[in-house]
C-alpha cells in the first residue's frame, strides 16, 4: 500500500490495510514533497514495525510535477537507526550515482561511501537499483 504519511488518519488506515485486508507492504514515495525524517514518516513506521513487513521508498529521480529533493537516500539514515527491526528497500538508489552520497549517521565528515557495503551496516536495508524510466 501508498499512503502519504502527512496524511491525516495515515496510521489507522495502514493498520486497517495490514490487518483487514493482508497488505504486505508500505510504500513511500518522498517525491510526494515529505521527507523520510520528519515525524509524521517516522510515526508511521513505528506503526508498522512490529507487523514485520518490508518499507519500500523511492530513492533516485523523480520527474514533473514531482520532486527528487528529499528523494536522496541519505533521508533515509534516521529511519534505518531507529528502526533496525524494519526490512526498508531503497528503490533506484544506485541510479544515475544516487547512493554515493549517502553517508551513514555518525560519520565524520562528508565522505562517500559505496552503496553495497551499507549492507554490512544496517543488515536490514535492501538496495533495488532498477532505473527509473
Amino acid at each position: 500500500m501508498h499512503i502519504d504519511p502527512r496524511r491525516r488518519g495515515a496510521i489507522k488506515f495502514v493498520q486497517k490495510c495490514v490487518e483487514e485486508w493482508g497488505a504486505k507492504g508500505l510504500k513511500l514515495h518522498p517525491s510526494a514533497g515529505f521527507s523520510p525524517e520528519e515525524s509524521a514518516t517516522l510515526k508511521l513506521i513505528e506503526s508498522i514495525a512490529d507487523y514485520g513487513i518490508p518499507v519500500i521508498t523511492h530513492t533516485g529521480p523523480s520527474i514533473v510535477p514531482t520532486s527528487s529533493r528529499y528523494c536522496d537516500p541519505i533521508y533515509l539514515d534516521k529511519m534505518l537507526l531507529s528502526f533496525p527491526e524494519v526490512n526498508v528497500i531503497a528503490a533506484h538508489m544506485a541510479y544515475m550515482d544516487t547512493g554515493r552520497s549517502f553517508v551513514p549517521s555518525g560519520g565524520k565528515g562528508q565522505t562517500s561511501i559505496p552503496i553495497f557495503p551499507l549492507r554490512r551496516i544496517w543488515p536490514k536495508l535492501i538496495i533495488r537499483n532498477s532505473p527509473v524510466l
